[in-house]
């Protein structure tokens, strides 16, 4: 699991700046987008294992993290205006491609 690159992400608006390197992981999924046939290791081996070509065969990893962090609101105009807080987020050394960013499950706990 350690061999497999993943971004550095750092999350700006956080108090110490925190980074993907150093809050714990909620969860984590890595699937094989499987473009060719598996081939298999020696059959006289205890386990058999399923081995698909890098260069072919995609790595997508899904990882999910808890983080609170802190927004400046106007409530000048409340209720009149929906005030919007945002998750400053910077993604260090990568190529946008590789990254999707999805928050699909922000929660929101008011003080």
């Amino acid at each position: 699991w350690k061999m497999i690159w993943h971004p550095l992400i750092v999350f700006d608006n956080t108090d110490l700046k925190l980074t993907t390197n150093s809050i714990p992981v909620a969860s984590n999924l890595v699937t094989v987008e499987r473009r060719s046939k598996a081939t298999y290791n020696d059959p006289s081996d205890l386990i058999k294992n399923s081995i698909f070509e890098g260069l072919v065969n995609v790595l997508e990893q899904e990882t999910s993290y808890t983080v609170t962090f802190a927004c400046n609101l106007n409530m000048k105009l409340y209720p009149f205006n929906k005030p919007i807080c945002y998750m400053n987020m910077t993604a260090e050394a990568i190529i946008p491609a590789m990254v999707k960013v999805n928050n699909a499950s922000v929660s929101v706990d008011d003080p």
